[in-house]
């Protein structure tokens, strides 16, 4: 059961969990936790790399495999480093977008 108050994502390992993700027009996608219910609006780049933490890990961790795998065809280009996406992973944790694993303990 997930708990009710938002999770510390700074030191938080974190997944997509049950996630879907579908185009909302222009460079923007519709990004659905069905797990935390919460729904946002964001670049369509930071879903697609968003969808890919498939394991429970660190902002750093996802960051870093994202990095190794393509860092331009994963919107990299757009956050300019692996510092940057941590930063933006661990945002979207905080907002419920990405599962904590502490919400699910």
């Amino acid at each position: 059961m997930l708990r009710s108050s938002p999770p510390d994502a700074s030191s938080s390992l974190f997944a997509c969990g049950d996630a879907v993700v579908y185009p909302a027009g222009g460079d923007m996608a519709l990004f659905y936790n069905k797990i935390t219910g919460v729904a946002r609006v964001i670049p369509s780049g930071l879903a697609a790399i968003a969808i890919q933490c498939v394991e429970f890990s660190s902002a750093e961790e996802h960051a870093a495999l994202v990095v190794a795998r393509a860092p331009i065809a994963a919107g990299l280009d757009r956050l300019r480093s692996g510092h940057e996406l941590a930063s933006a992973l661990r945002q979207l944790c905080s907002e419920g977008l990405l599962v904590s694993r502490a919400e699910l303990d």
